[in-house]
């Protein structure tokens, strides 16, 4: 018996059978160039031998990621800061929401920058636990961005950012919560995300989709998003539902167009969730 073979036996075992995603959709961002498959070879050693180590029946439940100790070879050379940092690369997107007056091309902005900024979030690689207390700022084109540690347990982020005309304020926390199964890792970034436009005092806000890694011992190595975003906007009554990795519906054309789907912009009126907001790589270094 080979050794993949053995180990998904062993796996078996322990109720941990593999999770592939195969029935919540199709994509992700996937690990299958030369130079990404031979760091996924050196990560799974590494992900197996802890694994084994902690007793493979701990993970039938889920294991909690943010209260357990890790071998520091799977640690990222930043802390969550600044990896959280990575999802506001597309500012351009932000400013241009910002000079808009007509509030539903303001919306599709906002929808663009909070999408786009997911990719830069595929990483098998675990940033460290900021500490409590600490502090990142930079600036970017103009945007400065303050944020802070501003609790252990759980570990929640805080953040502003504004950009130097004053045209608009993007504030928020983020509370990360993740647990393995031994082959996949589940994760989500719970807070309200909020940014406030100068031109006519409105606010949007909405929250993150969740994510799994799957392949952490065995088969592909992939990430993939799911659940939907919903972006309101009060002040204008607008709302939009964003749908992302949809189940598979009437065959591969009928799948391929629900990829990602969203409801049509129209009036919403929604009460909303108080935003509480105490305010990779950096931005800038």
């Amino acid at each position: 018996m080979g050794a993949e073979a053995t180990l998904e036996a062993q796996m078996r075992e322990f109720g941990l059978e593999e999770q592939d995603g195969k029935t919540k959709g199709y994509g992700g961002f996937r690990w299958d160039s030369p130079e990404q498959l031979a760091a996924v070879k050196a990560h799974r050693k590494l992900a197996w031998d802890w694994a084994t180590s902690m007793g493979l029946s701990v993970f039938k439940q889920g294991l909690n990621l943010t209260k357990v100790s890790m071998p520091v070879a799977f640690f990222e050379d930043r802390s969550f800061l600044e990896r959280m940092a990575e999802n506001w690369a597309y500012l351009d997107l932000l400013k241009a929401a910002a000079r808009e007056k007509d509030p539903v091309e303001r919306m599709r902005c906002v929808v663009a920058f909070a999408i786009a900024g997911l990719v830069r979030q595929c990483s098998h690689g675990k940033p460290f636990n900021p500490l409590l207390g600490e502090t990142l700022q930079a600036e970017l084109d103009g945007v400065q961005l303050f944020a802070e540690q501003i609790s252990h347990h759980p570990p929640i982020s805080s953040w502003q950012m504004f950009d130097k005309d004053g045209l608009f304020r993007f504030q928020g926390h983020g509370e990360w919560r993740a647990k393995t199964y031994a082959n996949s890792v589940e994760g989500v970034q719970k807070g309200v995300n909020r940014v406030t436009f100068k031109v006519d005092g409105s606010s949007i806000e909405w929250e993150l989709p969740g994510m799994t890694l799957y392949g952490i011992i065995m088969g592909d190595r992939y990430m993939k998003y799911q659940g939907t975003m919903t972006f309101r906007d009060q002040q204008n009554g607008l709302q939009a539902d964003i749908e992302i990795d949809p189940p598979r519906e009437g065959g591969l054309l009928g799948a391929a167009s629900r990829w990602w789907s969203g409801a049509r912009l129209a009036p919403k009126q929604a009460p909303l969730r108080p935003a509480a907001a105490s305010g990779g790589r950096p931005l800038t270094g």
